[in-house]
């Protein structure tokens, strides 16, 4: 599927200029933070210190703008990665190893991943022009829902492609199924016990993207 190699390096592309775009200030404020990244340790806060920790009270630091203008760009990210996922597991259907029923369970969770980052990237725009007595009265429901649906979305169709991959056969896309199943199954454990974990999923997540990619890539 040409389709599906344009949208896996068109992904890869974005996530690459999230990253620039983001600087090179990317920590947590709180260098004790357990996170790697102010991003994904502000999307998974739980309260107002949190929040504090990974971004700190200023609303104009560089780290701020930074994570600003990377959000703006996410919402061509979660355009491009939701899609993919979509493809993939259409791929799949294709070489018959998943059903029709895994199919539109597939496409479901890709609008949800999607609708969820949208409705995330609206919290955190509003969040990271927040100062500290705005951060105090404002409430983090919308952004712990939104953001667990995302997350919750790709995992779940992470271990439908993982599945769908394993059951092609051969040692190779059991390789890929083995990939998407683990990270998927790492990611879904860490949205119930550890925050950090679910960063260290998305970058795996990242590599089964790539994975797939080059893998389709080469078939066309």
């Amino acid at each position: 599927m040409r389709s599906l190699t344009i949208t896996g390096f068109l992904t890869l592309l974005i996530a690459i200029l999230m990253t620039l775009v983001s600087g090179s200030d990317v920590q947590p404020v709180d260098q004790k933070s357990d996170f790697q990244t102010a991003i994904v340790a502000l999307e998974l806060a739980q309260s107002t210190a949190e929040v504090l920790s990974a971004i700190g009270g200023d609303p104009g630091s560089p780290l701020r703008q930074g994570l600003k203008r990377g959000t703006w760009l996410d919402f061509a990210f979660l355009l491009s990665y939701s899609t993919l996922n979509a493809l993939i597991l259409l791929y799949l259907y294709g070489r018959r190893a998943l059903s029709v029923g895994a199919l539109y369970a597939g496409v479901l969770l890709s609008v949800l991943m999607a609708a969820g980052d949208i409705f995330e990237n609206v919290q955190l725009l509003r969040i990271l022009d927040f100062g500290v007595t705005d951060l105090e009265t404002y409430s983090l429901s919308s952004l712990i829902f939104w953001t667990h649906l995302k997350w919750f979305a790709l995992f779940a169709a992470s271990a439908l492609i993982g599945v769908g991959y394993a059951r092609l056969g051969g040692r190779l896309y059991f390789f890929y199924g083995f990939c998407y199943c683990s990270t998927a199954m790492m990611g879904l454990l860490g949205l119930a016990f550890s925050g950090p974990l679910v960063e260290l999923s998305a970058l795996f997540l990242g590599l089964c993207w790539l994975i797939s990619t080059i893998a389709h890539f080469r078939l066309t």
